[in-house]
């Protein structure tokens, strides 16, 4: 078995549960599985995680691990991402770019030809601002869409001709098959490309999936310790230690598991969010089909849309400072969601209508 690696999405893809995991509990989990990648986070969001980025950087900064700071597409992200990113010497970032024509259509409304040019923008905006490697997430890349095979190898040529280092092909519904996996990865088979698979396990076929894509040529695995992750669908990055020789140390990971469940016994609010019924965010909201039935709760990645959604209130009406400040106020009061009274009152107090 060729040597594979994993990058732990534990923190950052928990969305609005994990957030306020500090930088003891990341380096808990970096002895747990040295020689990972761990994406740490979005500084971008508000002040309090990118403080949050920058001692945990500082925490793993001395660990034999990799530290991957994420953001979108967006040159202010970037910006913010850098100085994190440059402090360190074993650091990276990566964005996300949406990637399948239902993706694209549902979230910003742009041709594919449109979305690669602005993602070669960022990568040249990136080199101007680091020389750490940057990587590039395809969000729902393994959708069964016409034309896609020939997208994922024109996305990827670009992305890497402009400085790209690997490319994340992501199941993000998690509706991928061996079939699928094998007609969308087979031309990259031994070449020695550099692409990530990010595996949601929603239709049960995850483990098979990362079996064929390994061998096709995928290089890392996309994990979430526990399974968390949007939906709670993640495959656990102990699931593949035995299997794919992943380093791992089972004594640090129980001391981590202890101090994990010990923050969240301490924290006011405790209640589980992932569920297949649950967004947080306005583009999870759109990539699920706008479905009422969806329950949209407030996190530190929600956006303007979801805050004026349980609010009542036009999202173009709410300003970056008071989104800012309400998901500031999750840190220091220890939740990881608001209800919807509790953003109704801190929309009026920040906003000054109270």
């Amino acid at each position: 078995m060729k040597k594979v690696f994993i990058r732990e999405d534990f923190r950052r893809d928990g969305l609005c549960m994990n957030f306020l995991v500090d930088e003891k509990l990341m380096g808990n989990i970096a002895k747990a599985f040295p020689g990972a990648i761990f994406n740490i986070g979005y500084p971008a969001l508000c002040s309090k995680e990118r403080e949050m980025c920058e001692k945990i950087t500082l925490e793993l900064s001395s660990h034999p691990v990799e530290i991957a700071v994420v953001g979108h597409a967006l040159p202010n992200h970037l910006e913010i991402m850098a100085p994190i990113v440059n402090s360190a010497s074993n650091t990276s970032a990566s964005f996300w770019i949406p990637f399948s024509d239902y993706m694209i259509r549902q979230t910003i409304n742009k041709r594919p030809e449109q979305v690669l040019a602005h993602a070669k923008r960022m990568a040249e905006i990136w080199k101007d601002l680091s020389d750490r490697p940057l990587d590039v997430a395809l969000v729902d890349s393994t959708a069964k869409e016409k034309g896609s095979i020939r997208r994922l190898h024109e996305f990827y040529n670009c992305l890497k001709d402009s400085g790209v280092r690997s490319i994340i092909v992501c199941d993000t519904k998690g509706r991928a098959t061996t079939k699928r996996l094998t007609d969308l990865l087979i031309g990259f088979r031994g070449t020695n490309a550099d692409l990530e698979y990010h595996p949601h396990n929603d239709n049960g076929l995850a483990h098979q999936n990362i079996e064929t894509a390994l061998y096709l040529g995928v290089k890392g695995i996309g994990t979430g310790v526990f399974g968390h992750g949007e939906r709670g669908t993640m495959v656990d990055a102990r699931e593949l230690v035995a299997k794919y020789k992943i380093p791992y140390n089972p004594e640090a990971f129980k001391n981590f598991r202890n101090n994990y469940n010990a923050m969240i016994a301490q924290l006011n609010e405790k209640n589980p969010i992932f569920t297949k019924n649950t967004v947080v965010t306005g583009t999870q909201y759109r990539l699920r089909g706008r479905d009422p039935k969806l329950d949209a709760k407030f996190g530190v990645t929600s956006d303007k849309y979801i805050l004026g959604k349980k609010i009542g209130v036009d999202p173009s009406e709410i300003s970056d400072e008071v989104l800012e400040a309400i998901k500031n106020d999750l840190y220091t009061e220890r939740k990881r969601v608001f209800s919807e009274s509790e953003l109704k009152s801190k929309y009026r107090v920040y906003n000054g209508s109270s």
